[in-house]
């Protein structure tokens, strides 16, 4: 008895023991896990903070470049780098503006670059060249995206990581326990800007390039001579009496050819009088080929409400070229096919360079049913004179940006210029 008892309790202690190294084995095995967990758990979090961190300087980025292109393609003289920190008319600057973007308030912004701004900047701006591009480095801005003109300039904005005690550093909220502390993130966005793309007339008139430049702009379209758009009081006065502008919808012999223009820029059509063909009232107008191709409408007068428009911004299509049919394709005219302006009125087609927007502050026109005839200046409250019983118009030409994106640039802006997202 005595030997199987001693057994017994050689087997007890055996059992015990290995109950015991079980549990050290799991508690051994659970502090493993539990380590696992809270290192991903770690790494969760901070990634996910680093993600967020990296919208928040990517938004802010995105807003300075749009705003900072949108300055530089109202006021070239103004697209310098401390733009960046100016007051706008709201008191907000455009680094103001991305720092709304971020939680804290505020975003900071590369050193490699001052105010962290560089680009393909227009002559006499301090704005350098960018070192580069590329699709793996997110601090840098990917190449010009396809649909950009190579005629466009624009501006890069580099954001990076900026605390509010001025830290550049983000830093981690639980990985700080397995060693890691904190990352400083860098992003980049671009904008351009050039001659806006815009919709066809609303106006059913079109002008030469030279009536252009007789109204105050420049023949190349750079937009000298449009002025700031509506609305007019307050901080922002009306023009001057001096600086309304008549257009002539059939221009007198006076008027045509102002050198270097070739004759058809000079004048309108025999019988088309610049007059547009149109589809409906109010005053839509009808288009051809790519929408930038005009109908002459040989009829001495207007069948849609002006005076609906009079105090409003207009689109008048400028055009460069006329031909008597649209050629094939609808798009612009072929290089070796002549223009001229030799055709009938009733088939002439106009082809519009670009557009330019124009405030029509009143008019006297020839007009069927019981549309006026005439419409007093609102800013001079008199009638336009048009000597010789010619059609004109008055206003003047407006600066503006459309929403439309760019497009190739030899045509000029005519005071109009887009705004894109490029990269």
């Amino acid at each position: 008895m005595h030997g199987l008892t001693h057994v017994t309790r050689k087997g007890r202690r055996r059992m015990v023991l290995g109950r015991e190294r079980g549990s050290v084995t799991t508690i051994v095995a659970a502090l493993f896990g539990f380590m696992v967990i809270l290192g991903a758990t770690s790494l969760s979090i901070d990634v996910g903070s680093l993600m967020w961190e990296r919208r928040q300087l990517q938004a802010g980025a995105d807003a300075a470049s749009l705003a900072m292109a949108r300055l530089c393609a109202l006021n070239a003289n103004e697209c310098q780098s401390a733009a960046m920190t100016a007051a706008a008319g709201s008191g907000m600057s455009i680094r103001d503006l991305a720092n709304t973007t971020a939680n804290d308030g505020t975003n900071g912004y590369s050193t490699t670059y001052v105010n962290g701004v560089c680009g393909n900047a227009p002559a006499g701006s301090d704005i350098p060249e960018c070192a580069g591009s590329a699709l793996a480095d997110l601090s840098l801005c990917p190449p010009v995206s396809p649909d950009t003109p190579e005629s466009a300039n624009w501006i890069e904005v580099h954001t990076r990581t900026r605390m509010n005690d001025g830290s550049t550093v983000l830093p981690p909220f639980v990985a700080q326990t397995l060693g890691f502390g904190g990352q400083t993130l860098e992003t980049c966005a671009r904008a351009a800007w050039g001659p806006a793309k815009l919709s066809g007339g609303n106006i059913p008139f079109t002008i030469s390039a030279c009536e252009w430049e007789n109204a105050g702009g420049n023949v190349d379209g750079s937009g000298a001579g449009a002025l700031p758009p509506p609305p007019y009081g307050g901080t922002a006065p009306w023009p001057s009496s001096s600086q309304e502008e008549t257009l002539w919808v059939n221009v007198p012999a006076s008027r045509r050819n102002p050198a270097p223009c070739p004759n058809f820029q000079g004048h309108d059509q025999p019988g088309g009088f610049g007059f547009l063909e149109t589809t409906s009232d109010p005053c839509v107008v009808r288009s051809f080929g790519n929408g930038d191709w005009y109908h002459t409408d040989p009829g001495g007068s207007v069948a849609c409400d002006l005076s609906r428009l009079v105090g409003t911004v207009v689109t008048i299509p400028i055009f460069s070229c006329t031909l008597d049919d649209v050629p094939a394709g609808g798009g612009a005219p072929p290089p070796a096919e002549p223009c001229y302006d030799s055709a009938n009125g009733t088939h002439a087609y106009y082809y519009a360079q670009s557009y330019g927007r124009f405030f029509l502050s009143g008019y006297d026109v020839v007009t069927t049913g019981g549309i006026p005839n005439k419409v007093r200046s609102v800013l001079t409250g008199r009638f336009p004179v048009c000597p010789g019983g010619q059609s004109c118009i008055t206003g003047w030409f407006v600066t503006g940006v459309g929403d439309g994106g760019i497009v190739e640039g030899g045509g000029g802006t005519f005071g109009q210029v887009g705004v894109q997202a490029a990269g």
